[in-house]
């Protein structure tokens, strides 16, 4: 944070003037703490599940990644619970100064395959 108010009485100090000063001030504070934020992408996996206990039905999401899961009674709404958690997980490794794992995405492909497979199979479900 210090940087950031650093940057910001710099720009306050040195650019611009009279009425257009405050915009000015307000457009570059606004840049610097963008700077401050780094954006991860991660892969989640969500597959419709049923609520331990209850067997309702739901969808989990998984992020394979972090090892970081959570669940909603929606697709929109586990993706929901999902980001929270990653960014709560994400949070407590840096407040620990542990590194944080990260996806290398690109060029990443998920794709299924079929097998051939015994007759007297039994699917666990």
């Amino acid at each position: 944070m210090t940087a950031f108010l650093t940057l910001c009485h710099h720009l306050a100090t040195n650019y611009g003037t009279g009425e257009h000063q405050g915009k000015n001030i307000l457009k570059y504070a606004i840049l610097a703490s963008l700077m401050e934020t780094n954006i991860l992408n991660y892969r989640i996996i969500i597959e419709p599940d049923k609520r331990t206990g209850k067997g309702e039905p739901c969808f989990t999401a998984y992020c394979p990644t972090l090892g970081v899961a959570n669940s909603g009674d929606t697709v929109e709404e586990a993706t929901a619970n999902i980001k929270k958690a990653i960014q709560v997980w994400i949070k407590s490794l840096v407040d620990d100064n542990q590194a944080v794992p990260v996806d290398q995405i690109e060029g990443t492909l998920v794709s299924y395959t079929s097998i051939k497979a015994p007759a007297k199979l039994r699917i666990a479900l």
